[in-house]
């Protein structure tokens, strides 16, 4: 690409067909937001989750049973020795070996089921070479059309808990502390942990803003933005937008009262689809080898791939009123999504830093993506993250993008399926030869029409102090479903930007501010500040803001409006310098209406481009050129960026 031209992804046993999944719910409606009590119809009388979990057992069900039942009676008697005092050695060795009896049995349960040496990394399609494509300004309309139209559906994964945070809040504020600030994600304040911690808060910050909220008031703001540029009225493009929001039983009622609260953020209440991931009983090997429900048993969640599947399966999602009354969707929130106008559903995690951003939306990715499917035949596109070694050289272990020699497909390789010897001696193998094999950043866009569950994997783990036995499905294994033809694309050099640990604190708060910086500037527009050029100041200010363009400009942007110095902000960002009779002249300074690297390099390729359409490309090779400089302040590093963009055309 150009610089500067345009600044513009075990193998288990195979499946059982999808029975359709029906949960019978017991509630009652109340206006002040009382809990609804609901019954789940045991997953078993429709799933049939024992044939499934006894199929994906396989051979080793009795093995598996039978280590389970030792591995307890084994507890039981270290309880037992323990209550009495006894030596604990001998009954301690015995459970960590039945332990680890237990655990190699589920890790040969839940590996992948190609030989290893059938993997390699898989097809990955890399942005930039599509950016420099004459495809690239097409689709990236189709895109803005999609959006503008309602055919872009975010699938927003907020269910999540914040325990490794809370557990770094702990060990540095307290357990009371940490109880207040890590709760559930959708409601977890990071201004406030960071005012709890020391930081200085900036005074325009958002700090009322949760990690849930924000990403719902980005999508919004990308909305607006969209419509306001096409000379659309914002709240009709609003009115059309669909989101499924996947958010779980302890949050649901906190969830229901801020939607109303905050107007549903400007969305039609009847678009916004509601799906409450459950949590389920386990299961256990009875004597006779049958795989039974433990209607007893610690409940948890079958996994993310779990939620996933909800969307298609009749009466999990719901939609409520501004009276807070719940409309149940009969059928599957798939085919209510599709009906009001829906094409493609995009992952949106709420723990992904760049969702708190303008970049809510990746334009780029969104229309290579339509290229693909249109042009290409592809169904499901898979945003991948280069895999960086952590300070231990360990490299990313779960959502590992590869390609399946044996299938021909693409696939998405989680850690719970690679504990096998020989497929993490070839997983290492790979990580040497492409230097870190890449993951999935779980921002998938599928064409909605095909999507389905069928392909999701029923992995299987053992938790609970009664070792049972629970599903665990995940997303990723769609990538390879045989409905599936998914491809790969990467952004060159793009890392994974998340928010879990209090170690992504300080690159959290740096994303916050860049975002807040720009609902600051766009506040001060519509209070009047910049008078008659306020969009222009910051449409142009978005664009500056986008470090993967302009690096470190958004730190002097946020030095002027720290200072409040709306009058230097509007006269730098309100137009392009002007390139006149003698050359580009102005002050020195951050924005497009100053004289800057960035500016420089933008006349640059303002000559080169015009030079391309005066003469030959052998003409222009063979031709020498002056750049020149003087003494005054940056004049020689302005001068190398120019030659430099001269020599790459």
């Amino acid at each position: 690409m150009k610089e500067f031209k345009s600044f513009k992804i075990f193998n288990t046993i195979a499946l059982i067909s999808f029975i359709i999944f029906i949960f019978t719910f017991s509630y009652k409606e109340t206006s002040n937001f009382e809990d609804i009590s609901f019954r789940l119809v045991r997953a078993g009388d429709n799933l049939n989750i024992p044939s499934r979990i006894d199929s994906t057992l396989g051979e080793r069900k009795t093995a598996l049973g039978k280590a389970i039942a030792e591995l307890n009676d084994a507890r039981k008697t270290l309880h037992d020795i323990n209550q009495i005092g006894r030596k604990l050695e001998a009954a301690e060795m015995e459970v960590k070996r039945l332990e680890s009896v237990v655990e190699g049995l589920i890790n040969e349960i839940n590996r992948y089921g190609s030989n290893s040496n059938d993997l390699t990394v898989g097809e990955i399609s890399n942005l930039s070479g599509f950016l420099d494509s004459s495809n690239y300004q097409k689709y990236f309309d189709k895109a803005i059309d999609l959006i503008l139209n309602g055919g872009y559906v975010p699938q927003m994964y907020f269910a999540g808990a914040a325990s490794r945070l809370k557990q770094g809040i702990e060990e540095k504020l307290g357990s009371e502390i940490a109880k207040k600030l890590a709760g559930p994600m959708y409601f977890v304040n990071i201004w406030q942990i960071a005012e709890a911690l020391g930081y200085e808060v900036p005074e325009y910050a958002s700090q009322g803003i949760t990690m849930g909220t924000r990403q719902l008031i980005q999508l919004n703001a990308k909305f607006t933005q969209l419509a306001n540029e096409k000379s659309l009225d914002p709240q009709e493009v609003l009115s059309k937008q669909k989101i499924v929001l996947h958010i779980n039983s302890e949050i649901e009622q906190e969830v229901r009262r801020d939607l109303i609260e905050n107007d549903f953020y400007g969305f039609n209440s009847d678009n916004i689809a509601i799906v409450v991931q459950p949590v389920l009983e386990g299961y256990a090997i009875d004597e006779d080898g049958n795989v039974v429900g433990v209607s007893e048993s610690e409940k948890f969640p079958y996994g993310h791939g779990y939620a996933t599947m909800q969307i298609d399966m009749p009466g999990q999602g719901y939609t409520i009123n501004r009276d807070n009354k719940k409309n149940v969707i009969s059928g599957t929130v798939k085919d209510y999504i599709l009906a009001r106008g829906g094409e493609f559903i995009a992952g949106h995690r709420i723990n992904d830093m760049t969702k708190w951003t303008d970049k809510v939306i990746d334009l780029q990715k969104l229309a290579y993506s339509l290229y693909l499917m249109n042009e290409k035949g592809h169904n499901m596109v898979v945003d991948l993250v280069q895999n960086v070694p952590n300070q231990k050289g360990e490299y990313q272990k779960g959502g590992l993008y590869l390609k399946d020699g044996n299938s021909g497909r693409n696939i998405l390789l989680e850690s719970l399926n690679a504990k096998d010897l020989s497929i993490q001696e070839k997983l290492s193998k790979l990580n040497e030869q492409f230097k870190g094999i890449p993951y999935n950043a779980f921002r998938q866009i599928t064409l909605l029409e095909a999507f389905s569950p069928e392909g999701l994997r029923w992995n299987i783990r053992v938790r609970g102090d009664d070792n049972n036995i629970y599903p665990e499905l995940v997303t990723g294994d769609l990538a390879g479903s045989i409905w599936a033809n998914s491809v790969g694309v990467m952004r060159e050099g793009e890392i994974i930007e998340d928010f879990k640990k209090l170690e992504d604190l300080e690159a959290a708060i740096k994303e916050l501010t860049r975002s807040d910086i720009l609902t600051k500037i766009n506040t001060e527009a519509q209070k009047g500040t910049f008078g008659n050029v306020g969009g222009d100041v910051v449409s142009n200010v978005r664009e500056w803001m986008d470090e993967d363009v302009y690096g470190n400009a958004w730190e002097d942007i946020k030095e002027l409006v720290d200072n409040e110095n709306w009058h230097e902000i509007a006269d730098a960002f309100y137009r392009n310098a002007s390139f006149e009779t003698a050359g580009m002249r102005g002050k020195m300074g951050v924005g497009p209406n100053r004289i800057n690297i960035f500016t420089v390099k933008r006349v640059a390729q303002a000559v080169a481009d015009d030079l391309s359409t005066r003469f030959d490309a052998d003409v222009l090779a063979q031709q020498p050129y002056l750049v020149s400089y003087d003494t005054r302040e940056g004049s020689e590093g302005f001068a190398k960026e120019a030659a430099s963009i001269l020599a790459a055309n």
